[in-house]
């Protein structure tokens, strides 16, 4: 029982494709979801842009020029990956929800560590729908 468990989770993992893509094809797939008619990386990069800038949230262009043109998605001195990708979510607009679905489907890792207190703000914020 607990064998076959196992078995259909790992089963789950390695089927799921974007598992083994790099970062920026897991965002540029994630963008085009939720935003159908951006189909270039231009128009991808000048909308996250346009987003962080209408609600003052700082960033680098450089940074996110690489995130989606698959360089180092981090350089030292910048902001760490996790607060980035809170970037995107609060730049976004995200629901906790969603913010959750980015996490898995983009970083891969797991949204909002509660004992991290940063984070247990932004699950706050993103709940209550505050930016």
């Amino acid at each position: 029982m607990v064998f076959k468990e196992k078995e259909k989770i790992l089963n789950a993992i390695f089927s799921d494709t974007n598992f083994y893509w790099p970062f920026s094809y897991r965002l540029i797939a994630f963008i085009e979801q939720i935003r159908p008619e951006l189909t270039d990386v231009r128009s991808m990069v000048d909308y996250l842009i346009q987003q962080m800038e209408s609600k003052g949230i700082p960033y680098l262009r450089e940074s996110i020029e690489r995130w989606f043109n698959g360089a180092d998605i981090q350089k030292s001195g910048e902001a760490s990956f996790r607060e980035s990708m809170y970037k995107i979510c609060f730049a976004l607009d995200f629901s906790v929800t969603e913010c959750y679905r980015f996490y898995k489907q983009v970083a891969l890792d797991k949204a909002f560590y509660i004992r991290d207190v940063k984070e247990f703000v932004y699950y706050y914020c993103l709940k209550n729908d505050l930016s």
